[in-house]
């Protein structure tokens, strides 16, 4: 048996080629992971810090054009999120299983237009999660409708994260429940308009933005 040292030389090349891919692409998924770990760290603050000054008046900064301009951004991208998992929710009556569907019916039959809505529902995803972790650094405990709501948002595009990427699937799923206790946690501290009746109405995602 012979050796073609050029073909040992090519193969070593293409492995350290991989192994850097891999260290690179391994580094940018910590480094999403531990942000995502940040921001939830950094909504939890800010819901205490609303828990123990509720009682006082604060001043918000109404001259502060960058975070008004991201929030402008975000309520136009988190508008069309809703229809995305709107749409995504009807094919199989949950967004999870919508997502898998439309997976599996990708890997089937190779569709480009169901491989695009793939794309296109993760990219807004990462978008929100994105502008998500921009308000974690803000003082939202001021604003605490919008903190609440920003909560929901995140707890919705866990759902989408998880079901989009399997090998994070636990962490996110456990970020989504952290979320939701969160959000619990919130609507005892930020309760529900009352209606005329005197009755809760939990307003809608899309009813909470559009407010």
């Amino acid at each position: 048996m012979t050796f073609d040292l050029e073909d040992l030389y090519i193969e070593f090349e293409s492995d350290k080629l991989l192994h850097g891919w891999f260290e690179v692409e391994g580094v940018r998924k910590i480094t999403e992971l531990s942000r995502q770990v940040r921001t939830f760290l950094n909504y939890k603050t800010a819901t205490i810090r609303y828990r123990f000054h509720s009682n006082y008046n604060h001043s918000i900064n109404k001259q502060d054009n960058i975070f008004f301009e991201t929030k402008k951004s975000f309520e136009k991208s988190a508008s069309k999120f809703i229809k995305l998992l709107k749409s995504v929710k009807g094919i199989e009556g949950t967004v999870e299983g919508g997502i898998k569907f439309l997976i599996d019916q990708a890997a089937i039959i190779s569709d480009k237009t169901i491989k695009s809505r793939l794309k296109e529902i993760e990219d807004i995803s990462n978008h929100i999660f994105v502008k998500i972790h921009y308000f974690s650094e803000q003082e939202l405990y001021v604003r605490p409708k919008f903190l609440r709501l920003v909560v929901k948002f995140a707890q919705e595009a866990c759902i989408v994260k998880k079901s989009l990427n399997v090998h994070f699937f636990e962490f996110y799923e456990e970020l989504e429940k952290n979320y939701l206790s969160l959000d619990k946690e919130l609507s005892v501290l930020i309760p529900d308009e009352i209606s005329k009746n005197g009755v809760a109405r939990k307003k809608r995602l899309s009813e909470v933005l559009m407010s």
